[in-house]
């Protein structure tokens, strides 16, 4: 929510004011060709590497466990969909589509969170499960770093240092300046609109526990060999399992 209003009413005034398409067009302006150069280039190679090769991974998944699709299908049905939709629908095609997107996962998604806790029984039976199972520690968000699977046996606790300096940092990084979330700024019709769009996008993602984690927990429970077996297909099961053909 914080990283969503720095980027509507502190970035956003900034790129608009003045008229770049691009964070490297920036940099160029700023700095040098050279630095707008590195940084295109990075983007390009993390964005396939951690957003691209993920997303479509992730649809591969849904595909396969819905619909018994194999990934090479899946896979390139996703890439021909994704790519007739923007080079003949441009960046307008693009916002719509995740528009709908963001519609059918929180329409979606809040009955499924819904279902699948009241499929594990409920908040406390799914806490009691964990804690009888020796996993309470999938309950917290931040561990202690003498966490069994760190391999760390010394008994100290998180820095809370990494989450004041780190972490805002690593959030603004992203939000403020990464290329695919500053160009839907970058395309607004006025500040006001960029703004707007801002806030609304930082109230949505409060609700990213209770749709995500939460059901993720109770997956864990519902279908235990499957998900620890094979955890990427939890969320899919989910939505075979509880929700209504």
């Amino acid at each position: 929510l914080f990283v969503a209003f720095a980027l509507g009413f502190v970035f956003s005034p900034l790129f608009l004011r003045l008229r770049v398409r691009t964070i490297p067009e920036l940099l160029a302006r700023r700095f040098s060709r050279g630095s707008a150069r590195i940084v295109s280039v990075t983007t390009i190679i993390g964005a396939v590497a951690t957003k691209i090769c993920v997303t479509l991974y992730a649809g591969a998944v849904i595909l396969h466990v819905l619909f018994s699709w194999s990934a090479p299908k899946a896979l390139l049905a996703l890439l021909l969909a994704t790519a007739v939709y923007t080079v003949f629908g441009g960046l307008k095609a693009v916002v719509l589509t995740e528009t709908l997107q963001a519609v059918i996962l929180l329409a979606g998604g809040a009955p499924l969170a819904v279902l699948a806790l009241r499929a594990a029984g409920g908040w406390a039976a799914l806490k009691s499960w964990y804690v009888s199972h020796s996993l309470e520690n999938k309950l917290h968000l931040f561990l202690h770093n003498n966490d069994s699977s760190s391999g760390n046996n010394e008994s100290q606790p998180f820095p809370w240092t990494g989450l004041l300096l780190g972490l805002p940092a690593m959030q603004l990084w992203y939000w403020c300046t990464d290329q695919v979330v500053v160009q839907r700024v970058l395309a607004a019709r006025s500040q006001r609109d960029a703004r707007a769009g801002c806030v609304l996008c930082g109230y949505a993602k409060l609700f990213v526990p209770p749709l995500i984690v939460f059901p993720g927990l109770a997956a864990r429970v519902l279908f235990e060999d499957k998900v620890v077996s094979k955890p990427n297909t939890a969320y899919a099961l989910l939505v075979r399992e509880l929700l209504p053909p």
